[in-house]
This record gives C-alpha cells, structure tokens and sequence, in this order.
C-alpha cells in the first residue's frame, strides 16, 4: 500500500500531495467495502449453513415423528387384530361348545325317533328322523315325549315323508321324473303302506313300479328319437350348405335361381340326396344350359 501524505499547506507539490491523498483514501474504502463484502458473504454463508442443517433436522424431527406415529399405529392394529383374534377363537368355541351340546341331545332324540317310526311301522329314514329331532330339541322337548308332539298329531304327513325317503333310497331314477304322477302314486301307496319297508312285498306296488319303469323308459327312447331326429336335422342343413357353396363356385345356376332352389330344399327339410334328384335341381340346371346355348348360337353367325 502507498504511504499517505497528509496536506501540507506550505507543500512544494500540493496537487500530489492531493492526488496521493486521495488514492489512499479510495484505496482504504475499497479495503473497507471488500472486507464488508467477505464478511457480509461469510456470514450469508454461515446462515445458510445454519438454515439447511435447521431444515434437515427439522426434516429428521418430522420422519422420526410419522415414523413413531406409524409405529404407535401398527402396533395398536397388531394389538385391536390380536384382540379379535382371541375374541373370535372364544367365539368359535362358545360356538363349537355350543353345536356340540346340541348335537348330543339331537342325536338322543334321533336314536328315539328312529324306533317310534319303526314301531309305527313307517320307514325309519334318517333326514326324517333327524327333522323331528332337530324340531323336539329345539322346542326343549325328551326325547320320550318326540313321539307324542312330533309324530301322532301328524301321522299321515310324517309317513308320506318317510314313504318319500324310503323311495329316494330304493328307486333310482332322475330327479325330474321324481315329480310325475306316476311317482306320485307310489308315494301315495307306501305312505297307506304298513310296515313300509315292506312295501316290495305287494303286486299292487309291483305294478305301480311296472308303470313307472314303463314311463320312464318310454319318455327316454321318446327323448332319444327326438335328440337322433334333430342330429339327422342338423346333418342335413349342413349337407345343403355346402351344397350351396359349391353350386356358387360352379355357377351352373342363375343366381336368383339358386337362392330359390336354396329356400326350397330348406322348407321341405331335403337331404343331400334328395335335392340332387329334386325336379327344381334339373330345371335350374336345364335353365342355365339352354340359355348359355342360345348365346353360342348367336355368336357362331358372326364367325368369318
């Protein structure tokens, strides 16, 4: 730094002295800004430091929470889902504890049951015994009293029940024949029927099961005739298609013509043989003939 030379006012070189003065002073305020700047600079920096680390702590604070938060979260889901896990398994206890009280007072009325029916002479059927079981349980009935409330007073409805099972087990057939009057018949004969596991034993019901058998078979070979009838139907319609298609490749047929013969061999239901020998085949066939002869004929005048 150049050495400042204070005013003399006696000087030999006054306007040196001045100019010298003044670049001292001017180099002293650029010093002076500078180290303004630096530490204006060092002190925006050290705040800028000092915010990014408040930011990112601020951030860390707020991940630890939500962290926490989720932590208190899961584990109050973990206890709420452990609770009704505990809750549910009494549950199913209390239930499975309960079903099985139940079951053996059901099963002590069913054992009941099933020796009334017998000894009423009515098939001792299981769902049926079970039913009236189930109901004395449910009303609080013993087993002792089954009979006097669930059998008796319904006698003819619960051997009808019983004649329907007893059937169910020893006469196999679909469910939809099950619902005909001919099956209905015999429910009425086994459900007269004393004792009914007996029933075998009688030519009536011999009969009765003659005609049903009787129905059942005439109404498959019905069915069976039908399904064979609508295969033969479906061959059929397919044969003429591919005729048609095959009659549109040839153009042996006017097209108008063929359409015609199409819709006829269709309504009258023709096989493929049928169609071939049908008087509109030849006809078409003879149509088309005769004109493409009538053109070659005109066009042989015209041969040089």
């Amino acid at each position: 730094m150049a050495r400042t030379r204070s005013y003399r006012k006696n000087s030999d070189d006054l306007l040196g002295t001045f100019i010298n003065n003044a670049r001292a002073s001017s180099q002293k305020r650029a010093t002076a800004d500078r180290r303004a700047r630096d530490a204006a600079a060092k002190r925006a920096k050290t705040a800028e430091t000092r915010a990014i680390a408040r930011a990112v702590k601020e951030r860390e604070r707020e991940q630890n929470k939500r962290e926490r938060e989720a932590e208190k979260r899961r584990n109050a889901a973990a206890k709420e889902a452990e609770s009704q896990r505990k809750a549910d398994e009494k549950e199913r206890e209390r239930v499975r504890k309960e079903s099985a009280k139940h079951d053996k007072k059901v099963n002590a009325v069913f054992s009941r049951v099933l020796l009334e029916l017998e000894t009423a002479g009515l098939f001792p059927g299981e769902s049926t015994a079970t039913r009236i079981a189930c109901e004395a349980v449910d009303a609080s009935v013993t087993p002792a009293k089954a009979k006097q409330y669930f059998i008796s007073p319904k006698e003819d409805l619960v051997a009808r029940e019983c004649a329907q099972e007893y059937l169910e087990g020893s006469v196999d057939c679909d469910l939809r024949f099950r619902s005909s009057t001919e099956y209905e018949e015999l429910i009425c004969f086994v459900s007269d029927f004393r004792p009914q596991v007996e029933v075998e034993t009688s030519d009536d019901y011999q009969s009765l099961r003659v005609v049903f058998d009787g129905m059942i078979t005439g109404l498959l070979e019905r069915e069976a005739l039908e399904e064979r009838a609508r295969q033969e139907r479906e061959s059929r319609e397919v044969a003429r298609q591919k005729l048609y298609r095959k009659l549109c490749s040839s153009k042996i047929m006017f097209q108008d013509e063929l359409e015609e013969f199409l819709d006829f061999i269709s309504e009258q239901d023709l096989s493929l043989k049928e169609a071939l020998e049908s008087e509109q085949y030849a006809e078409a066939l003879t149509n088309k003939r005769e004109y493409w002869a009538a053109i070659n004929a005109q066009l042989s005048e015209f041969e040089l």
